[in-house]
């Protein structure tokens, strides 16, 4: 997300402009550190909560729209519709950016634990796997124990 923004790569090069003079280990993390702090301030600087952003940008578009229904068509409502939408558009693929990140780190951090997370993606992938039906000759078999029956017998 934060990649996608123009002012990023400026920012990175700012703090890491900056000289500091000891040996090289000591050098790469007083610049790593300024650039993190830099990086925390830029993100609530430039943007703040996603989600109540995407929030207020509908509300945007809805008090807009609301006008156009009660005011009738006017080109100046039009235009302010046309930058609300694409506010909002900009926002929502800035929160499915965020939420793909998320889920990225969730993938990362829990998948090869043993832990609940394992646990649900194996009961999903078990719950799809599952024969629901099973026709033999003519009959259809939809209850689990006559199908595991019909099954073990055969």
């Amino acid at each position: 997300m934060w990649l996608k923004h123009d002012d990023c790569r400026k920012l990175v090069q700012e703090s890491w402009r900056n000289q500091v003079y000891v040996c090289p280990m000591f050098i790469l993390g007083q610049k790593l550190k300024r650039l993190k702090s830099a990086f925390r301030t830029w993100n609530t600087e430039v943007f703040g909560n996603i989600h109540t952003r995407v929030k207020n940008s509908l509300a945007v578009v809805d008090v807009i729209q609301n006008c156009i229904n009660e005011n009738g068509p006017e080109q100046e409502l039009f235009d302010r519709e046309v930058l609300a939408q694409n506010q909002l558009l900009s926002d929502l693929v800035m929160e499915e950016d965020f939420w793909k990140e998320k889920s990225r780190l969730n993938w990362h951090i829990s998948w090869d634990r043993n832990t609940n997370f394992f646990h649900k993606v194996t009961k999903i992938r078990q719950v799809t796997k599952t024969m629901s039906l099973l026709k033999v000759g003519d009959e259809i078999m939809t209850s689990q124990s006559d199908i595991a029956n019909h099954v073990l017998d055969y």
